[in-house]
């Protein structure tokens, strides 16, 4: 399982998830879930049951940049 928390800005970020999810889809990898984690403040997490992570990295850093990310196997 790959799981990626995201802090980005809030005001883009309906716009910038639906088009990484189209990304990530198009790479062959499923989007499990994505929701904000109210405990941590403004934190997008997004959970994909398996895929490629130095692909996702690279998809996130294009859709969501400048972000802080963190994505762990």
């Amino acid at each position: 399982m790959l799981i990626a928390r995201l802090i980005a800005d809030p005001e883009t970020l309906s716009a910038r998830l639906d088009a990484a999810t189209v990304a990530i889809e198009r790479e062959g990898m499923r989007l499990a879930m994505a929701q904000m984690l109210d405990f941590c403040g403004n934190v997008l997490q997004l959970s994909l049951p398996k895929g490629d992570a130095a692909a996702l990295r690279a998809l996130l850093d294009e859709h969501f940049s400048p972000a802080d990310l963190l994505l762990t196997e």
